[in-house]
């Protein structure tokens, strides 16, 4: 329970942290909560879709690869390339 607590802080920092950017440059909001609800809610399914089926494989693994995937995903941000 305590995972699924501090997994649900960190996703709710970023959220705070989109907010602001998206203050920042004025995005207008309705298009910005519609597109950041359908983007949430697909890979959120995804998600749970890949953990149900991927979950007895990569059981002891999956921290490591998400973690791997996470590191990939700063690299290409800080490279420019997202």
């Amino acid at each position: 329970m305590l995972a699924l607590l501090l997994v649900a802080g960190s996703v709710g920092l970023n959220s705070l942290v989109v907010g602001f950017a998206l203050g920042a440059y004025r995005a207008p909001l309705v298009p910005s909560v519609a597109i950041i609800a359908i983007v949430g809610v697909g890979l959120s399914l995804l998600g749970l879709e890949l953990g149900a089926r991927l979950g007895a494989r990569v059981e002891r693994r999956s921290e490591l690869l998400s973690g791997i995937v996470l590191i990939g995903v700063g690299l290409a941000i800080l490279t420019g390339l997202l």
